[in-house]
This record gives structure tokens, sequence and C-alpha cells, in this order.
């Protein structure tokens, strides 16, 4: 086979290796599919059978928003973390590349496969700190967690007006926003206050 032709070849494996590894972050991407707090998603559901109108308000609201952002914070997940592996394992093919003579190929082709290996992870490197999935991950995640609080208390407390808790559920989602813009710690006017978040 003549140097082309290796050149060729090898560049449509570095091809190959980018799509799977594409392949990969997709699917841990989209892993918010697989079953996370069942149990309370249930509950909710349950509540939202309620007789009480107000109350089956509320654990519709809550559900809905619980599993929203956890959705949320999934796919971020696997898109930051998918774009950090495929980062580090585009790096580390470029050094092997460039580093290993056992390789049949001629050191233009090695140089040509190293330099596209080495672009690759750049722009993957640039386009996730760009983007800010890490941030927009954590703020998912957290406000996740505390709408799973949130809704712990709603369904343990069934005495109080159950539209108090939606108070609570606007500032989280508020402030869900702010931190994945980047104005965490901001408050916007009129921001509702939390409610009561101790139990007795």
């Amino acid at each position: 086979m003549s140097g082309e032709g290796k050149r060729g070849t090898w560049m449509r494996w570095a091809l190959v290796a980018v799509v799977v590894l594409g392949a990969a972050a997709a699917f841990v991407a989209y892993r918010d599919h697989w079953p996370r707090s069942g149990g309370l998603v249930q509950a909710l559901a349950n509540e939202a059978r309620a007789a009480n109108p107000d109350r089956a308000t509320v654990a519709v609201i809550l559900e809905a928003a619980f599993s929203e952002t956890r959705a949320n914070a999934s796919r971020w997940s696997g898109v930051f973390w998918g774009f950090s592996f495929a980062a580090v394992a585009l790096s580390a093919m470029a050094g092997l590349v460039l580093k290993l003579e056992t390789l049949p190929w001629s050191d233009r082709v090695r140089k040509d496969v190293g330099a596209i290996l080495s672009v690759l992870s750049a722009l993957i490197v640039t386009i996730s700190t760009n983007g800010d999935f890490h941030r927009k991950w954590q703020a998912n995640r957290l406000a996740a967690a505390q709408i799973e609080d949130l809704s712990y208390r709603f369904l343990r407390d069934p005495a109080t007006d159950p539209r108090r808790h939606l108070a609570e559920l606007g500032r989280i989602q508020l402030q869900r926003q702010l931190e994945i813009v980047g104005a965490k710690g901001a408050e916007l006017p009129g921001a509702a206050e939390p409610c009561e978040t101790k139990a007795e």
C-alpha cells in the first residue's frame, strides 16, 4: 500500500475513533431514562390524585419540576463528562501516535494524525469551557436535590396549606436560572422568600 493509501486508512480510523467517542458521550448524556428516585415520583403521582385540589395541583407541579431538573442534570452531566473524557482520550492518542515508532506510518502521516487529534482535543476543551457545561450540570443537580427535599417535606406535612410550597419552588427555579447564566448569589426584585425548611 502506498504512503497516501496508508494515510487515508489511518485518517478513516481516526474519524471512526471520534465517532465512537461521540456516541459514548451521547449515550451517557441521555442516561436520564435510567430510573432514579422512582419512589418519590410515584408518591407525588399518587398525591396528584388526592381529593384536595390544591394538594393535587402542587403534587403535579413538584413532580414535573423534579423530573425536568433531574433530566437536565443528567444530560449536562453526560455532555460535560463526555467532552472531558473525549478530550483526554484524543490528547493521549495524539501523544501515542507521535511517540510510538512501531506503527507502520511515515513521519508525514504520523504528524498529520497527531495534529488532527490534538486540534480535536483542543476544540472539545474550548467548547466545553465556553459553554459552561460544568456550571449548568451543577446548577441543575443542586436544584434537583432541593426540589427533592421540598417534595419530601410536602409529602410528610399534609396538614398545612400545600400552596405555600410553591413559593420555595419558585425560589429554587429562579436560583437555578441565575446560576446557569453565571449570576450565582444574585437575587431578582420580588424573588419569593423560602418557606420553612426545618421539620419539627
